[in-house]
């Protein structure tokens, strides 16, 4: 060995020698405070309670769950084997077999009982669970059920998110294969409390619970007979016809057969009652018939255009071909052959119109200019520029997000929250020129400011009353 190899050697003892005798040598930390890096996440949830529910992926093929902040800060470590959203400053997650209540800290409020396989729409004050039988029941804030486990599903009503819709396997069933099946469940309402509101002898017809931006009706059927529930589960119209198709834009469809069963017709409603008679014989597109504000329909023989009153507008107009319906303002017709195109009545009678990248947008409600600014419906702009919009009616505030950003504002309020996830920037309040109101019930925003705070370009032209919003790949 070389006298500059043994210099080498011997310094490396002294310093493994001080740093056993507890020298100043400076020592690995623990890994235990080592700060990890954020894992690689192989989902992230939309904000909910100001939280994101994030999804790592394991090699193995497993997932474990964690909660981050709206500025990407991990709160809560990917460790857990399940998790729900966090709603009223709570959640329940699974974490070593057993469900648990946690608050934002991920400080453990309370066991739930180790029962319980799933635990969902859990908000503090009452939720569901399920038990190895694949039964469920309501629990209330102290985790303990409410009622028996004796409904194959419960979640919560989308017309009244206070009460829950449940299924139940009918009594005279013997077919186990049956009871499984969730088309044979009967339905009924059930209560925070788990108290039956209805008897459990409805099937459902559809979907068509909406998403509180239209007042709507559930359809139900009893046997072959259809008809609709209201938010409470009373009976809003008889079940006494041959079909009940899910309500869409605030409107539903019955359907009448004739005398002998061989034909039928449809009628119009709204859940306040018949807008027309049973007098159209076809409707395009029928369950999603309405679009831009009219249906196309048959009516003795002939194709009409009607609007969401049920009155006529066109008539004889051809048979729709393509959609079948309005799109960006044109409904594509075929007359003896040959294409014909209509535009939009709506295009000429409003006063201001609404166009993104070049295409029409329609809004139930008509835009208005407040105080030198247009405003516009706020679901209607934002789901067309691919935001989701969750609107809370206890606080009158509106949460507009998707991947990049969220959005809170509140009714009458001319200060709005603005947050870009992830940039390590907290939110910005932007102040509105004219508060969001509610017009026709409808809550309406300034267009500039909205399309703006989400990166569009907005220009206004005034010879023609015209809001041109470019997306530029936003």
């Amino acid at each position: 060995m070389n006298k500059r190899w043994a210099i080498t050697l011997l310094a490396a003892l002294c310093l493994l020698m001080s740093a056993c005798q507890g020298g100043s040598a400076v020592a690995a930390p623990p890994i235990e405070d080592s700060v990890a890096p954020s894992p690689a996440y192989h989902s992230i949830s939309a904000s909910s309670d100001g939280l994101r529910e994030v999804v790592v992926k394991h090699a193995d093929g497993t997932y474990s769950y964690g909660f981050i902040d709206e500025e990407g800060n991990q709160v809560l470590a990917p460790r857990l084997d399940g998790a729900r959203d966090f709603i009223n400053g709570q959640a329940v997650v699974l974490e070593d077999g057993r469900w648990k209540q946690i608050d934002r800290t991920g400080k453990v409020l309370q066991l739930l009982d180790d029962a319980y396989v799933n635990v969902h729409s859990f908000d503090g004050h009452d939720g569901v669970a399920s038990n190895s039988k694949g039964m469920s029941a309501i629990i209330g804030a102290d985790g303990q059920p409410r009622c028996e486990f004796a409904y194959r599903s419960i979640w919560r009503y989308g017309l009244n998110p206070s009460l829950f819709l449940a299924t139940k396997d009918p009594e005279d069933d013997e077919d186990a294969a049956r009871r499984w099946s969730m088309s044979w469940s009967k339905y009924g309402l059930l209560s925070p409390e788990g108290v039956e509101l209805t008897p459990f002898v409805y099937y459902i017809s559809g979907g068509g619970e909406g998403d509180g931006s239209y007042p709507v009706l559930f359809p139900v059927r009893d046997g072959n007979k259809h008809g609709y529930l209201d938010e409470n589960g009373a009976v809003k119209m008889p079940l006494i016809y041959d079909n009940a198709l899910p309500f869409d834009n605030g409107r539903g469809w019955l359907w009448q057969n004739s005398e002998d069963g061989s034909s039928g017709k449809y009628a119009l409603v709204d859940r306040d009652g018949f807008l027309t008679d049973f007098i159209f014989e076809s409707v395009y597109g029928l369950i999603y018939a309405f679009h831009e504000g009219y249906a196309v329909v048959e009516i003795e023989g002939k194709t009409c255009l009607i609007n969401d009153r049920g009155e006529i507008e066109m008539s004889a107009i051809g048979e729709p071909i393509a959609a079948g319906h309005f799109e960006h303002g044109y409904l594509v017709c075929a007359v003896d052959g040959q294409e014909q195109v209509i535009e939009n009545p709506l295009m000429q009678q409003r006063t201001v119109n609404i166009y993104i990248d070049g295409h029409w947008l329609y809004t139930d409600v008509e835009p208005a200019i407040v105080e030198g600014r247009t405003l516009a419906p706020l679901r209607a702009i934002t789901e067309a520029l691919g935001y989701r919009v969750q609107w809370d009616a206890n606080t009158g505030t509106a949460t507009i997000q998707n991947e990049q950003r969220i959005i809170r504002l509140t009714l009458g309020s001319d200060q709005v929250s603005v947050n870009v996830f992830d940039d390590g920037v907290p939110a910005e309040t932007v102040i509105l020129d004219v508060p969001a109101q509610v017009v026709d019930g409808r809550t309406l925003v300034p267009v500039r400011f909205l399309a703006e705070n989400i990166g569009a370009k907005v220009t206004w032209d005034n010879a023609t009353k015209t809001v041109n919003i470019a997306t530029d790949g936003i």
